[in-house]
């Protein structure tokens, strides 16, 4: 009989007091490494929907900060150079550059290249943001979203005639390498 037990206490049973057994111990690690990785797995998703909504965000800024530029412009009377606002790296339109921004290259090595950066290819004249779409843990895809300075009126901003050139006919579309193909 144990001799620590106080009055009324009730002694434990023999099973109790030795502990986890390492079965046990082995199961509530195994169980704890599966709900870190599932938080990690989706605290990650947060992570690229967060990367993507300021993506998207720094694009609005960058639209705006064009139609400002026209205007301003136009509004100076230098009309004939807003059709050269399509040759110009968006990025130099802003206050401030963000953070993530790399600078200019004419002919980036794509796969070197940290992902959630940007970047101005001067070579296409695309501004272009480097994501990474995450398969698994141990595989993972490059996307490049690439943007550029384009007519909404005509198909080719340069051979716009200063008469012709106005505020709204500017827009800062997306781009792609590939023409998309759609099955039906």
């Amino acid at each position: 009989m144990n001799l620590d037990l106080h009055p009324g206490q009730v002694p434990a049973p023999a099973w109790r007091q030795r502990g986890f057994s390492k079965f046990e111990f082995a199961l509530v690690v195994a169980l704890f490494a599966v709900f870190v990785g599932m938080a990690a797995d989706r605290l990650h998703g947060y992570q690229e929907n967060a990367d993507l909504v300021a993506a998207k965000q720094l694009i609005v800024s960058l639209q705006a900060a064009l139609t400002l530029r026209a205007a301003q412009l136009t509004i100076t009377q230098r009309r004939a150079d807003v059709a050269a606002l399509a040759d110009e790296n968006p990025i130099g339109w802003l206050h401030q550059r963000p953070p993530n921004y790399l600078g200019e290259y004419y002919s980036p090595d794509n796969q070197h290249l940290p992902p959630g950066n940007w970047y101005f290819d001067r070579r296409n004249k695309t501004l272009v943001y480097v994501s990474m779409e995450r398969k698994s843990f141990s595989s993972s895809k490059m996307i490049f979203l690439k943007f550029k300075v384009k007519s909404s009126r005509s198909p080719d901003i340069s051979a716009m005639t200063a008469a012709s050139a106005s505020i709204d006919n500017l827009v800062l579309i997306q781009v792609f390498d590939e023409p998309v193909v759609t099955k039906k």
